[in-house]
């Protein structure tokens, strides 16, 4: 399972290829993140996409937990 690390934690995602066009990364409420790409995207530009997302997952799972209070 790829990783990605930010502020000294490691987070895992996983990876779904599709035919869609574009990358999509979500956050889920779990911890869980999961990419949807291309079959064709290169493995280094998925992880180079989810490197730059990282603040944003982040900010997203601090909301979960903000609002399920």
């Amino acid at each position: 399972m790829p990783q990605s690390t930010y502020l000294g934690h490691i987070y895992d995602y996983t990876i779904c290829r599709s035919p869609r066009k574009t990358l999509g990364i979500y956050a889920h409420l779990d911890h869980r993140i999961q990419v949807r790409a291309h079959y064709a995207a290169p493995l280094e530009e998925i992880g180079e996409r989810v490197r730059k997302r990282r603040r944003w997952i982040v900010r997203q799972w601090q909301e979960f937990i903000l609002y399920s209070l």
